[in-house]
């Protein structure tokens, strides 16, 4: 018995090593990637001094690949008994360095590591006196910044340093980490007197909340013969969606959307051709194809019943929109399979889920992503059954279904690739749940693969075949976009998107992802005011506050999690779902790992981008819009942790019904 207790508390033990290891050195890894890597322009200080660039207001165009140049300069003094140093340089790419007119160090044109601090030499003929630095940089692929610095004649770069873009015109250097908006954000806003002037709606939509929590409270412990509240509030929202949808059908431009005229060159040339273009015949040919197929399809049923190619245009847009609806649907099953006892927690996860603004603003944009979205919403829902009902894994047919479902998401779109890894884990601890031999486990993982590679497999075999590589990184056309490269503060802050809500993306990676998961802060790709998306803008600077309510209950969740598995807390064993209704006990912690793990694994994909392509529309939330089922069971759960006390329950629930319906109106086109 003791050699017994001894082999578990040791497995146990080495469980949770790993547990802890394997992401601390992964972490560690990436992050000597990131900082080592070339190919990763986050632009660090050294030496006290720090980068500089051209000032100029942000260009929100895409430009085609081009050679830009600056030349930055400043005055030192050499003084006496001065025995020779050398200037430290940094730059983005290539860099030439003067003194007083004569050159004394060049990178020559082909920088293959553009991180290498390059030690030049000072002159030794140098006078005493005041000297003329000029650093001269060039970048083919972005913005020219230099980095320079030399401690014993107190030479770093700053703002005091002077730039040109053409050598004849000087003005002062701006620092690479000032951002600034683009003047397209100051036409609307700011928030705080949108929220002002929105406040008695507020008000009163809150006082409305806080009176119906009651009605959320009774729901809370419901039994089988009551009502199926969570049911009605489902359908409930499918109409409304629905609703939405037609009525934006016909007043949100067909051009409103990332990319929308690039997805629609896509559509056309598939009902033309019938065949899956190469990536070079088009901006967005490199995309997965079965959305493409589906509109094309459409689109001709579309032609043969309006005789008309542009009302065509216009009512495929019905695939995202029905998208956005059936998301409701996918939300409350996930609910189902993970809340069963808990009413009120299901109505809050399909209420988020179905109301988050990224699945509200992509509706009526042509676009492969809410399909996508709701394919791996549909693999959520399976895995949250596993998980819920570990004896499903016993049939090989779930198992299948599964695969199946994943191998046409990533056909879909290929960044569904992503569900892999936590699919094929939950399939794994399902079948471990089940006491089964540990060959069983990796059977059923192999099934998984085997299932998603029959559906999907062909898909990259054609593009290795026809394009010499299985996965299309990007399109044929190449472009560079602002800012052209990363800073750490970039990384780190957070808030800018509360004050100045459009366009926040150049501040850091946190607003741009909080701009586009709870406001269509980019304005859905469109770069002028005038042609922007006919949404109440008033509305959505308040949706921005009170999107603060769901994100603390997400985080509530998380700290919820890492104190169960901290032991802080008796919690019920990973291999159940509790059964009891006490408001600690309503779901199982496996569920919100899995939903942990699944949104952590689509932000880190999102890091990955945004390090690797510094431009300023790759950090949107809509590309894990199929986490929103994940998403939504969080918010439920966390909703539950910082609701314990009667008071703060109502509040939350009222803000939570202010989110809810603010989050509607904004994207109902009047």
């Amino acid at each position: 018995m003791i050699a017994t207790l001894q082999r578990f508390l040791f497995a146990r033990a080495a469980l949770w090593a790993v547990a802890i290891a394997a992401p601390v050195l992964i972490a560690v890894g990436f992050a000597y990637y990131f900082l080592h890597s070339p190919r990763v322009t986050l632009l660090l200080s050294e030496g006290g001094a720090a980068w500089i660039r051209l000032a100029g207001p942000i260009d929100l165009k895409d430009e085609a690949v081009g050679m830009t140049y600056a030349t930055f300069r400043t005055n030192f003094q050499l003084p006496p008994g001065f025995n020779g140093g050398e200037l430290r340089v940094c730059a983005l790419r290539r860099v030439a360095v003067s003194i007083d007119g004569h050159r004394i160090f060049d990178t020559g044109p082909h920088v293959t590591n553009w991180k290498a601090v390059y030690s030049v030499p000072l002159p030794p003929t140098l006078s005493i006196g005041s000297h003329l630095l000029r650093l001269s940089v060039a970048n083919l692929s972005g913005p020219p910044l230099v980095l320079a610095y030399c401690p014993q004649l107190q030479i770093r770069t700053g703002q005091q340093w002077q730039a040109s873009g053409d050598g004849k015109q000087w003005g002062g250097a701006a620092l690479a980490s000032d951002w600034t908006d683009p003047p397209l954000a100051y036409q609307f806003g700011p928030a705080a007197l949108d929220v002002l002037s929105m406040l008695p709606l507020l008000i009163g939509l809150f006082l409305i909340g806080c009176f119906a929590s009651k009605a959320l409270d009774r729901a809370r412990d419901l039994s089988p013969s009551d009502p199926n509240w969570p049911g009605r509030v489902r359908w409930a929202l499918i109409l409304a969606l629905l609703v939405l949808g037609i009525n934006n059908l016909s007043k949100v431009p067909s051009y409103i959307g990332y990319d929308a005229t690039d997805h629609l060159d896509y559509i056309l040339y598939v009902s033309k051709y019938w065949r899956i273009p190469l990536p070079k015949e088009g901006f967005q040919m490199f995309q997965a194809p079965i959305y493409y197929f589906l509109s094309a399809l459409l689109y001709r049923l579309f032609i043969w019943i309006t005789a008309s190619p542009e009302s065509a245009a216009q009512l495929i847009r019905v695939v995202p929109m029905l998208c956005a609806a059936a998301m409701v649907e996918i939300c409350y099953r996930a609910a189902r399979s993970t809340l069963p006892n808990r009413a009120d927690l299901q109505i809050i996860a399909v209420v988020v889920g179905g109301l988050l603004p990224a699945n509200l603003y992509m509706a009526p944009a042509l676009s492969n992503e809410p399909l996508a979205a709701c394919l791996g919403g549909a693999v959520v829902c399976f895995a949250l059954a596993f998980l819920a009902q570990p004896q499903l894994t016993d049939s090989w047919k779930p198992v299948v279904c599964c695969g199946i479902l994943l191998g046409v998401a990533i056909l879909t779109k290929v960044s569904a690739l992503l569900w892999i890894l936590p699919v094929c884990g939950v399939v794994a601890l399902s079948v471990q749940r089940r006491r089964a031999p540990f060959i069983r486990s990796i059977l059923a993982v192999m099934l998984l693969l085997a299932s998603v590679l029959t559906v999907s497999g062909w898909y990259f075999l054609s593009n290795w075949i026809r394009a010499g590589t299985p996965l299309y990184s990007s399109g044929g056309t190449i472009w560079q976009q602002y800012p052209g490269y990363r800073t750490p503060s970039q990384l780190f802050e957070f808030g800018h998107v509360l004050t100045r809500p459009v366009y926040s993306c150049f501040q850091s990676v946190w607003d741009s992802i909080y701009a586009t998961l709870w406001a269509d802060g980019c304005l859905s790709g469109i770069i002028d005011f005038e042609h922007r998306p006919p949404f109440n803008f008033r509305l959505m600077s308040c949706g921005l506050w009170l999107g603060l309510v769901p994100t603390l209950a997400i985080f509530g969740a998380l700290v919820r999690a890492v104190l169960i598995a901290a032991g802080s807390r008796n919690a019920e064993p990973a291999s159940t779902l509790a059964e009891t209704s006490e408001v600690h006990q309503c779901v199982a912690p496996a569920v919100v790992w899995f939903a942990i793990l699944s949104v952590g694994i689509f932000l880190a994909a999102i890091f990955y981008v945004y390090l690797t392509l510094p431009v300023y529309s790759c950090a949107k939330a809509s590309y894990m819009l199929g986490a929103a089922p994940c998403i939504a069971v969080l918010a439920a759960v966390g909703f539950d942790e910082i609701s314990r006390y009667p008071t703060l329950r109502r509040l939350s629930i009222g803000l939570f019904f202010c989110w809810a319906v603010v989050s509607y109106l904004t994207y109902f086109v009047t």
